[in-house]
C-alpha cells in the first residue's frame, strides 16, 4: 500500500509537471523548425551566390573563346601564332589549364602546353559545337597533356560563310576554379561544396577534394538533383555518411539544353540544429532539476504527514489479511481522509468479527448436519447414490459400496458405463435422462449385478433436486433388492397351482357314486355304466394293475393256490 500511495504521489507530481515538459517540446520542435528553415534559406543563399558568380565565369568564358574565334590566325589556323598567343592568354587567366585550337576534323593545331598530335573528335563538346554552331561544355576529364582534372569549354571557328572550320576551347583547371569559391564564401562548420558534370561525376569538392573528385555522386542524390525543380532543396546522406541540407541548381548553356553542371551545397543538420538541441537540453536539465527537489520535498513531508497514521492503518490491515478481525486502527476518526478511512476501516473489521462468528457458527451446524446426513445413509441397508446433471457419481452410502464391491475413491466421478454392462448401462442412462428431462420422481423395475457377478432384480426409486434457482443439479436414488421376494412369490405361485389341481382332482371324486353291487360297475353322468377302473383312471390320475387277491386266488385256482403255499413253506 506505501509504494501505491508513493506511485500515485509521484504521479500526481509528474502529472503537473508534463503541461511543462510538453511546453519545452513544442518550443523545441517550433525552435528547430526555425533553425531549419533559417539553414535553407541561408543555404539557397549562399548557392546562389555561388551560382552568380560560376554564370558570370562561364559568360565570361564564352565572350573570351568567342572573341578568339574570331581572331584571323584561328580562321587562318596558323598554329605557331596561336599557340604563343594561348601561351600568353594563359599566364594572365590561371583558372584554366590550358587552351587549345583543333581543326574541322578534331586535331588540335595549337594549345597553350606543349603537346603531340592529340585528337578531341569523340569529345562530346566537340561533336555539339559542329552540331549547334555555339558556345558547348564536356564533361569531367584528365587533361592529356597537363594531367590535371579539367571541365572542358569550346566555341565554334567559323569562315565568313558560316561554315565551321574549326573549335577553339579553354579547359577550366577544376582545384584552382573550385578554390576561388572557398575563397569568395565562408562555409558553416561541416559544410560541403560538390560540382558535378552532366554524368554526376564529381569534379570538385569541398573539402576533400583530392579524396573523391572523378567519382559518381550517390544515386539517391543524383536522382534528387535529376528529379527535382531547377533549383531546390533536399535532405540526404552524403558520401562520408553525414546527413546534411543540400541546396542545388542545374546549369544549362541554353534554353531547354540538358544541363552541363550541377552545384550543390551541403549543411550538416546537426550543426544547423546544433543550437536549438544545447537550449532544448538546457531546459530539460533545469526542469528535470526541479523535478527531482520537488520529488524529495514531497516524499518527506508525505512521511511526515501521512506515514506515521500509514503504517498503522496498515498493521491493521495486515492483522485482518491474516484473519485477525479483532484489531482496531487506533487512528483518530477526527483527522481527515485518514481518519475517514481508519473509520470505515474499523466498521469493517467490527463486521468482519461478527460475520466470522456468524460463519463459524454456521460451519459447526453444517458439520454437524453432514455428520448426521452420513450417519443417517450409512445406517440405511439398502444402497443409496446420488449422481450430478452430467450422470457421475458424486456419492453413495456403505451399503452401496457393499453391494457393488467399491470404495468412493474408485467409484466418484464414474458413469453407469464405467461401473455395469453395457446392455443394462444403457437402461440405467436412458432412465436417467428421462428423470432429467421430464419428472420430478421415477420407480421402475430392473437388475443389477453385484459384486460377485449374481443378477439381482431390483427396483429404482429415484428424484432429481435442483440448486437455489430451481434448476436441475442431479438426481438421488435408493434400491431395492427384490430377488428373494420375487423368487418366494414364484414359489407361493407354483404351491397354489398345484394345490388347485390336487383340490380341483378330489372334488371330481367326491359325492355318491351309483355302483352295481354285483358286477361293480359305476353309473357316469350320462347314464353310461363302465368299469371301476375306466372310472377312476378318467376323473383321477390314477393308472391300474391288474392282479388276484389271495382269497380270489384259492377261490378261482385252487390247485394253483396250494401249489404256491407249499413252496412258501
Amino acid at each position: 500500500m506505501m509504494k501505491s500511495i508513493k506511485s500515485q504521489l509521484l504521479i500526481l507530481i509528474f502529472a503537473a509537471v508534463l503541461p511543462a515538459f510538453g511546453i519545452i517540446i513544442y518550443s523545441n520542435y517550433e525552435r528547430q523548425s526555425h533553425e531549419i528553415d533559417m539553414a535553407k534559406d541561408n543555404a539557397l543563399i549562399m548557392l546562389q551566390g555561388l551560382a552568380n558568380d560560376h554564370e558570370n565565369d562561364i559568360e565570361v568564358t564564352r565572350k573570351f573563346l568567342m572573341t578568339l574565334a574570331k581572331l584571323p590566325a584561328l580562321r587562318n589556323q596558323n598554329a605557331a601564332a596561336c599557340t604563343e598567343l594561348f601561351r600568353e592568354l594563359l599566364k594572365d587567366n590561371t583558372q584554366y589549364a590550358t587552351i587549345f585550337a583543333a581543326d574541322s576534323k578534331g586535331m588540335l593545331f595549337a594549345n597553350a602546353l606543349p603537346s603531340g598530335n592529340i585528337s578531341i573528335k569523340q569529345r562530346k563538346y566537340f561533336q555539339n559545337v559542329l552540331r549547334t554552331k555555339d558556345f558547348s561544355a564536356g564533361e569531367y576529364i584528365i587533361g592529356p597533356v597537363s594531367r590535371r582534372p579539367g571541365l572542358p569549354f569550346a566555341y565554334p571557328v567559323m569562315d565568313y560563310s558560316g561554315r565551321v572550320i574549326g573549335v577553339v576551347g579553354i579547359s577550366l583547371d577544376l582545384e584552382k576554379y573550385g578554390r576561388n569559391f572557398t575563397a569568395i564564401t565562408q562555409f558553416p562548420k561541416g559544410s560541403t561544396l560538390n560540382l558535378l558534370d552532366r554524368n554526376f561525376i564529381r569534379l570538385y569538392r569541398y573539402p576533400e577534394q583530392g579524396k573523391y573528385v572523378g567519382e559518381a555522386d550517390l544515386p539517391e542524390i543524383a536522382r534528387q538533383l535529376l528529379s527535382g525543380p531547377q533549383q531546390g532543396l533536399f535532405t540526404s546522406i552524403g558520401v562520408d555518411g553525414i546527413k546534411r541540407l543540400f541546396a542545388y541548381k542545374r546549369f544549362s548553356l541554353r534554353d531547354c539544353s540538358s544541363p552541363y553542371l550541377y552545384m550543390r551545397v551541403g549543411i550538416p543538420e546537426e550543426h544547423t540544429l546544433a543550437q536549438a538541441k544545447k537550449t532544448f537540453l538546457r531546459h530539460i536539465v533545469l526542469l528535470i532539476s526541479c523535478l527531482i527537489a520537488t520529488l524529495l520535498v514531497a516524499l518527506f513531508l508525505g512521511n511526515v504527514l501521512i506515514v506515521k497514521r500509514l503504517n498503522r492503518l496498515i498493521d491493521a490491515f495486515r492483522h485482518v489479511g491474516h484473519g485477525d478481525f479483532t484489531v482496531r486502527t487506533g487512528v483518530d476518526h477526527k483527522g481527515g481522509e485518514l481518519g475517514k478511512l481508519a473509520h470505515s476501516f474499523d466498521e469493517m473489521a467490527e463486521a468482519l468479527e461478527t460475520k466470522e462468528l456468524e460463519r463459524k457458527q454456521a460451519e459447526e451446524a453444517l458439520r454437524q448436519s453432514e455428520v448426521f446426513l452420513n450417519t443417517l445413509l450409512n445406517s440405511i441397508p439398502i444402497p443409496v447414490f446420488y449422481k450430478g446433471r452430467d450422470g457421475r457419481y458424486t456419492g453413495f452410502n456403505r451399503a452401496f459400496e457393499t453391494f457393488f464391491g467399491a470404495t468412493k475413491e474408485q467409484m466418484i466421478g464414474k458413469t453407469v458405463f464405467d461401473i455395469n454392462p453395457p446392455e443394462l448401462a444403457k437402461i440405467y442412462h436412458t432412465k436417467d435422462n428421462e428423470l432429467f428431462e421430464g419428472g420430478s420422481e421415477q420407480h421402475y423395475e430392473t437388475q443389477v449385478k453385484n459384486s460377485l457377478g449374481v443378477t439381482r432384480d431390483v427396483i429404482f426409486n429415484k428424484a432429481v433436486f435442483t440448486d437455489s434457482q430451481g434448476t436441475v443439479s442431479g438426481l438421488i436414488g435408493a434400491i431395492l433388492d427384490i430377488t428373494e421376494r420375487k423368487r418366494a412369490d414364484e414359489e407361493r405361485e407354483k404351491y397354489i397351482s398345484e394345490l388347485q389341481q390336487a383340490m380341483s382332482k378330489i372334488k371330481t371324486l367326491s359325492g355318491l357314486l351309483p355302483i352295481c353291487a354285483s358286477c361293480k360297475k359305476i353309473r357316469d353322468d350320462k347314464g353310461y355304466w363302465n368299469q371301476i377302473e375306466s372310472f377312476i383312471r378318467d376323473h383321477s390320475e390314477a393308472e391300474f394293475s391288474h392282479g388276484i387277491c389271495p382269497e380270489c386266488a384259492k377261490k378261482l385256482y385252487p390247485d394253483i393256490f396250494e401249489k404256491i403255499q407249499n413252496k412258501k413253506d
